[in-house]
């Protein structure tokens, strides 16, 4: 009976240890890719970088109004689209909103995944599970592993070809061709240029880079520390 009671114990670490690496893994992917989405500084530093007033034929002023009309309508459901002055089509709305349901998406994989791995962190510290890890690193170190291995494919391709990728990337999470913008009907393209996603994607890179190294850092820390 106490075996049963062990193996049953030692099954119920290794679902958590499992769960809280992929939480880990999801967390720096969905941290990452929501910086360039929520913090709008970031773009703001483009519109003089690449004079998108000048580009577009519109006043700083006038950019600035459609770039945060249409984030505001991305990152908040209760918003209507709006890009300010500029034209738009019925087709590229329809992308728009794709685009925001694949960012609510995000955000809700970032819920749970800090949630997640926030309960499994105090349900190990009570003592309710044990977050063994694997092969003698600690499940954090396995996540920025995992995270890094991502990093390396994706920038890779990116590098190689960043139309490529971007075409890819569009095909693969998009139904339709309502991504293939024509500024004559859709303005704000003129706003959003290929440079500036290009940049987005070197800063999430950055960003799993920076995390991942943390993670994989501490778990070999921790992982010393244990030996001695």
């Amino acid at each position: 009976m106490k075996n049963c009671s062990k193996t049953n114990k030692r099954t119920a670490d290794r679902v958590a240890s499992v769960m809280y690496t992929v939480a880990l893994f999801v967390l720096i992917l969905t941290v990452s890719v929501a910086l360039p989405i929520y913090f709008r500084p970031f773009y703001y530093l483009h519109v003089d970088a690449l004079e998108l007033d000048f580009s577009s034929g519109y006043s700083k002023a006038e950019v600035f109004t459609a770039y945060n009309g249409l984030m505001d309508y991305l990152t908040m459901p209760w918003e209507e689209f709006s890009v300010g002055k500029m034209a738009f089509s019925a087709e590229g709305q329809a992308h728009f909103a794709d685009c925001r349901v694949l960012i609510v998406i995000n955000s809700i994989l970032l819920t749970v995944a800090a949630v997640g791995a926030a309960v499994l962190k105090v349900l190990s510290k009570k003592g309710r599970v044990k977050l063994l890890g694997f092969g003698r690193f600690p499940c954090g170190f396995w996540a920025g592993a995992a995270a890094l291995a991502a990093v390396l494919i994706v920038g890779t391709a990116v590098a190689i070809d960043f139309d490529a990728a971007f075409e890819f990337f569009h095909k693969s999470f998009f139904t339709n061709q309502n991504w293939v913008f024509d500024w004559r009907t859709d303005e704000v393209i003129l706003i959003l240029p290929w440079r500036f996603f290009r940049n987005c994607a070197v800063l999430i890179l950055s960003s799993i880079t920076l995390l991942s190294t943390v993670a994989v850092t501490l778990g070999v820390i921790k992982r010393k520390r244990s030996k001695l």
